[in-house]
């Protein structure tokens, strides 16, 4: 009976463990990434009451693009820092200090990330991985689990998909006529020389013609 009341209780104490683990977050913006643009991630942690870690590394997927990170406000007043590195097909970054400061729940890091005109179009899934804790080697130097959260998936259209509805057509024509008439603001210079005229509505007309955006 005694035995059987034991395994009835590490049942239910089970799942409250799990719900208890921190969750590093990657998030991003909502709808279509046009090539050409920027965009930025946020990691972030959460759930990491009493679990003592003062230290993490993670991996990000398919981070294929000039990427600048930078330490969230709340980092940085705990006196760590997050340092990064593109290593193959993963972005690895680390977050310490030279502290025995806790992290608690907050943004970790922003990314900026800059899509070049030529990159291709397509879903792009940036998934978290090789997550660990450290926690004070005085005590015990690997910390609890972490779990990670879905991947944020990365919608790359072409730079000449000038409304950003998946197609590029005869719209996206028009909208840029009006740029080059000078009737609306210059938003789709698509050679990159600083203005919008004739042969940029000239690469689109093609693109619209032969699905290639010639865009530089």
């Amino acid at each position: 009976m005694t035995r059987c009341r034991s395994i009835f209780i590490l049942a239910l104490l089970l799942p409250l463990s799990l719900l208890a683990q921190p969750k590093v977050t990657v998030s991003g913006p909502a709808g279509n990434i046009k090539a050409g643009t920027s965009f930025q991630l946020t990691i972030s942690l959460s759930g990491s009451a009493a679990s003592g870690d003062e230290a993490l590394q993670f991996s990000l997927s398919n981070v294929l693009w000039p990427t600048t990170i930078t330490a969230s406000p709340q980092l940085t007043a705990l006196g760590k820092t997050v340092t990064c590195a593109n290593v193959g097909q993963l972005y690895n970054c680390i977050v310490f200090g030279m502290n025995s400061t806790m992290l608690t729940d907050m943004t970790l890091a922003t990314m900026s990330i800059a899509i070049p005109k030529t990159a291709p179009t397509g879903t792009f899934p940036m998934a978290l991985s090789n997550l660990l804790a450290a926690m004070d080697p005085t005590t015990d130097i690997v910390g609890g689990p972490l779990s990670a959260s879905h991947p944020f998936l990365a919608s790359i259209i072409n730079v000449c998909d000038i409304n950003g509805d998946g197609a590029v057509n005869a719209a996206d024509s028009n909208i840029l006529a009006q740029q080059v008439l000078g009737v609306s603001a210059c938003n789709n210079d698509l050679t990159s020389d600083g203005k919008c005229d004739i042969v940029d509505l000239q690469i689109l007309s093609k693109a619209v013609a032969t699905g290639v955006c010639s865009a530089k």
